[in-house]
């Protein structure tokens, strides 16, 4: 069973400033593709709990997303380059 995936849109915007600042776009292009493929087939089992929710790291991306069963919908709430780690965003 697959998933609809969507990005909150604050999310999408700092997905795409990550992009912008990388030093390695491949990376991180590389990195998005693989977590939507991941989180759109098996969202329930890729990551670990985080809080009711779901985290997933892929380097140098993480995300932090939510999954609703029913409407077979997966919601990305959070995302960051490992570089930001501990840096105000």
């Amino acid at each position: 069973m697959r998933y609809s995936v969507t990005w909150q849109p604050a999310q999408k915007q700092k997905l795409a400033r990550i992009w912008l600042d990388a030093p390695n776009r491949r990376a991180v292009t590389a990195a998005a593709n693989r977590i939507e493929k991941l989180i759109a087939e098996n969202p329930a089992i890729e990551g670990d709990d985080f809080y009711g929710d779901r985290i997933l790291i892929d380097r140098p991306l993480g995300v932090i997303y939510s999954v609703s069963e029913p409407d077979q919908l997966v919601e990305v709430i959070r995302v960051w380059h490992e570089a930001w780690i501990g840096e105000e965003e």
